[in-house]
């Protein structure tokens, strides 16, 4: 690996390196010379053979503590003692007690200051000399203020040495000055910001290492091993991962991953000299792939290959039996939080704790009991003051740590006022990190206030009023995102990917851009409208998702979970809703429905993972038969799951009875608006609202005032203009905004030509909802009545068209004729209908007659009459949706209108374009006889000059 922007000078390899012994002096050989790392032997034991460590391999003498001769210092058992297992002074020497032994970190003590008394860390346990910067004497490096100086509070070096200034003093994190390069100048980065030296990695002297480009190798960006450490190239220097290099295979060739890209270091696990690691199997291990313990790092087996999750055994009991979970499934390793062993970390009951339970403070840490046990979010306890009280929330119930902002320590955070801060109530940045004050205290949504700009003002939105930071994306630093034009990001606004993160750099969805094909050209949506990143699913980047064939995905074609964000399949990439997969029980087999046909993942309720999420009685819960809140969310029960319209029951009081209609019925919560807890939303009167009474937008999202109060029909009243006058219809009526398709703000949506949209141009489906098309935008009557899936959303082909009403076949109730994929039939694909015999039927010309010329049933099969005829539709009284009209006895009417015209000899009349001529499209005389003009067909063809005219 070539080195690029040059060194000012080499930094000595590991292996050139002196031996030191116990008192850091070298050690010499025979020669004089002194011994390198790299010529360090093994360790001999009194019968002469090679020492061995816990993993069976010979201990060098590089890795002991050793004599000036060269031999190790033994403890009381005759072992060698490992560096590893001893105290160290600021210089990285062993520190020795009186003896001139080394003292082991087991034996460490508390650090005693001046009063005599033990030093005491935040957490109020006593600080051991293992945590301080040591003396050669053991006793703690303090700072100027003379407090000990905590390791973690040191600048060190990459191997975790200690800096010292050119007074040996250990220079302090917090005073870290920026790097300066060559010129004298401060290096920055690529913001243009100064890089500190505690940003980057460091040697001894505290000069950075350059990269390839001879940029410093900022700590972040460091290429590291299985350990965490930075790993280091043939000659010595740490890798950045923006240098990292293709994994080359056995055969030369590099490594290719299964989109066919070159698998690189920064994939992979690797060892110290940044060679991959491979499993048992001999393979090699993704990053991604790794069962990782407690500390996140990858847990290894005793031949210390790391492990795969997908190879993670069920974690056994002291019975030597499989631990079973609440379901009475086996618990896996990578279900549980394991220890750098791959054993499970047990809570105070002897349990495993699972990860997705465990309690964490608010930097994702594990929250320790006092016997430094994890503790599982089910055993949370009760906040308590400083009485021991417990502290209560609004709602009269104590305050668990679970409910609460957690500190390392176990204890809640508390915000200015020194109250403890919710999860669910605290100000939280664009990552989903609460926002910390200047003071490091957690700040609550309500305390955030607005956002204000250079000028000192509140920043407003469209409608004047202040913009909140509870609304807005947030940094760490608590300051508002902006987008390119300078105005905060909202949160409901900002563009997101296909995980449902912000892309970035952060877009609001008004700010989005045309999406353009492989040839630079505008993506068109049916109306000819360009598609915008906002409708199609999302990279990071903001660039759109594209499928295998290099199409877009609308956001309204991807499977989503529960949370709304899209489903991804294995490989990361998204599902689409077409492709949704059978939802499949314990045995395997296809779940089904009332009617016998299998569940899709697209009908239910589901998780990131495309697992149906079971209700109580552990049955999957249909999308169109879950109870959701106001916000389209599914209501859940207390034990986290989702509730059927059919179990939610009726309304209640207060006093728990139920809520009455103006007939004095109970009213279901199925048919009215609620809130998450499954509490009716009342209006501005404090009266609940019915869903089918509640103004809605043209999305079907109920609109609320300024009082984020529900609004009804009745109360929505007209649209006024600009000057507050009623804006009237062609009647000179005032329009009314409940007749109107409106946008989420209660705003009128307009066409092309800038007039106003009324609901009843547009096409509805059975609830009065309008239909939306695969981009969300409404559907004008105009384009034709689309079809509708049972989802209420319209079947589109695969040019992503809806199927319209008109352009396919349908059975003889007008229902549209399916084939075995589910897709409609259209007219133009209709067969000729074919008679007993294998022949094709033919109508009075001797033209084939098609599926679309006749009755059908439900399988596109013809229907006939009692006589064994065929039901030509021209034949029938039709609807004005063209359908039959069926008489009492339940068969369709035939009609003389719709029949075509013969001549006295049976044979069929021509009009004046050679058509057939049908009754009810030719002047007929006060007898109902048509009008003749022209000669019949078949008198011309028989030769009678003087016979019937044609009509």
């Amino acid at each position: 690996r070539g080195r690029g922007g040059g060194r000012s000078r080499p930094s000595p390899r590991r292996g050139d390196r002196p031996l030191r012994d116990k008192t850091g002096s070298p050690i010499k050989g025979a020669d004089g010379k002194p011994l390198l790392r790299k010529d360090a032997k093994p360790i001999v034991g009194p019968d002469g053979s090679p020492i061995l460590d816990k993993k069976g391999k010979p201990i060098l003498q590089s890795a002991a503590i050793l004599n000036p001769d060269g031999s190790p210092v033994l403890d009381e058992q005759g072992a060698p003692i490992l560096k590893k297992a001893a105290l160290k002074d600021v210089h990285g020497n062993p520190i020795l007690d009186p003896a001139g032994q080394p003292i082991l970190k087991k034996d460490a003590k508390p650090i005693v200051g001046k009063d005599g008394t033990p030093v005491l860390d935040k957490k109020g346990k006593p600080v051991l000399q293992t945590a301080a910067l040591l003396d050669s004497d053991g006793t703690p490096v303090l700072d100027k203020e003379g407090k000990p100086i905590l390791k973690k509070d040191a600048l060190s070096d990459i191997d975790g040495k200690p800096i010292l200034n050119k007074t040996g003093q250990p220079i302090l994190k917090k005073d870290a000055t920026p790097l300066v390069g060559e010129d004298g100048k401060p290096v920055v980065d690529d913001n243009g910001k100064p890089i500190l030296q505690r940003d980057a990695l460091l040697e001894s002297d505290g000069k950075s290492f350059p990269d390839e480009a001879g940029k410093p190798i900022l700590k972040k960006d460091a290429l590291r091993d299985v350990k965490g450490k930075p790993v280091r190239d043939a000659d010595g220097y740490p890798v950045s991962e923006k240098d990292a290099a293709p994994i080359i295979g056995a055969d030369g060739k590099p490594v290719l991953d299964d989109d066919g890209e070159p698998m690189l270091e920064t994939d992979v696990l690797l060892n110290k000299n940044a060679m991959p690691l491979l499993d048992k199997a001999g393979r090699l291990v993704t990053k991604e792939e790794a069962l990782r313990d407690i500390d996140d790092k990858p847990v290894l087996d005793k031949d210390g290959k790391p492990v795969r999750e997908e190879d993670a055994k069920p974690i056994v009991g002291t019975d030597g039996k499989p631990i079973l979970d609440d379901d009475g499934e086996p618990i896996l390793q990578s279900d549980a939080i394991i220890d750098n062993n791959g054993k499970p970390v047990l809570d105070a009951g002897g349990k495993p704790v699972l990860k997705d339970e465990a309690l964490r403070d608010i930097d994702g840490g594990l929250v320790l009991d006092n016997s430094s046990k994890p503790i599982s979010e089910k055993d949370a306890k009760p906040i308590t003051d400083s009485e021991g009280k417990p502290i209560l929330g609004d709602d009269g119930e104590p305050i668990l740590q679970s409910d609460a902002i957690i500190g390392s320590d176990g204890k809640p955070l508390l915000d200015k006022d020194g109250e403890p801060v919710l999860r669910d109530e605290a100000l939280r940045d664009m990552d989903g990190d609460p926002v910390l004050d200047k003071d490091g205290k957690p700040i609550s949504e309500e305390d955030a206030g607005a956002i204000v700009g250079d000028d000192g003002k509140p920043v407003l939105d469209e409608d004047g009023e202040p913009i909140l930071k509870k609304d807005a994306l947030i940094d760490s630093d608590g300051e508002p995102v902006l987008d390119k034009d300078g105005k905060p990001v909202l949160t409901e606004d900002a563009l997101r990917d296909v995980n449902g993160d912000p892309v970035l750099p952060p877009i609001s969805k008004k700010n989005a851009k045309p999406i353009v094909d492989e040839d630079g050209d505008l993506v068109l949506k049916d109306n000819d409208q360009p598609v915008l990143q906002s409708d199609v699913l999302l990279e990071s980047d903001g660039k759109p998702f594209r499928t295998d064939e290099g199409e877009v995905m609308p956001t309204g074609e991807a499977l989503t979970d529960i949370d709304g964000d899209a489903v991804l399949d294995e490989d990361g990439e998204p599902i689409s809703q077409k492709d949704a997969a059978p939802i499949r029980g314990p045995d395997g087999m296809a779940i089904t429905d009332d009617d016998g046909e299998p569940i899709l993942q697209s009908d239910a309720i589901i998780d990131s993972d495309g697992e149906p999420i079971l209700d109580k009685n552990d049955k999957p819960v249909l999308r169109k038969g879950a109870l959701v809140d106001i916000d389209g969310e599914p209501v859940l029960d207390d034990e986290g799951k989702p509730i059927s319209e059919a179990d939610a029951g009726a309304l209640t009081d207060k006093d728990g009875q139920p809520i009455l209609d103006e007939d004095g019925k109970p009213i279901l919560k199925a048919d009215a608006l609620i809130d998450s807890d499954g509490k009716p939303v009342l209006d501005k009167a404090g009266e609940p609202v019915l869903k089918k009474d509640a103004l809605t937008d043209f999305k079907g999202n109920p609109i609320t005032d300024d009082d984020d109060k529900p609004i009804a029909k009745k109360n929505a009243g007209n649209l006024n203009d600009d000057e507050g006058k009623p804006v009237l219809d062609d009647e000179g009526k005032p329009v009314m905004l409940a007749d109107l398709a409106l946008d989420p703000d209660g705003k009128p949506l307009r066409n092309e030509a800038g007039n106003l949209i009324e609901k009843d141009d547009l096409v509805l489906d059975e609830e009065g909802y309008i239909v939306l098309d695969k981009w969300d935008d409404p559907i004008s009557k105009k384009e034709g009545k689309p079809i509708l899936g049972e989802d209420g959303k319209p079947l589109f082909d695969e040019d992503g068209m809806p199927y319209l009403y008109d352009d396919v076949l349908r059975d003889a109730n007008g229902t549209p004729i399916l084939d075995e994929t589910g897709t409609p039939v259209l007219e133009e694909d209709a067969e000729p209908v074919q008679n007993a015999d294998g022949t094709n039927a033919t109508d009075l010309l001797g033209m084939p007659i098609f599926q679309d010329d006749v009755l059908l049933n439900s399988t596109g099969t013809p229907l006939y009459d009692a006589d064994g005829e065929l039901m030509l539709k021209n034949e029938l009284a039709l609807n004005t949706d063209d359908n039959p009209v069926f008489g009492q006895d339940g068969k369709p009417i035939r009609s003389k209108v719709f029949a075509p015209i013969t001549d006295e000899f049976g044979g069929p009349v021509l009009d004046k374009n050679g058509e057939l001529a049908i009754y009810g499209k030719v002047l007929r005389n006060a007898f109902g006889e048509p009008i003749m003009a022209y000669q019949s067909a078949s008198s011309r063809a028989m030769g009678n000059e003087s016979g019937m005219d044609d009509p």
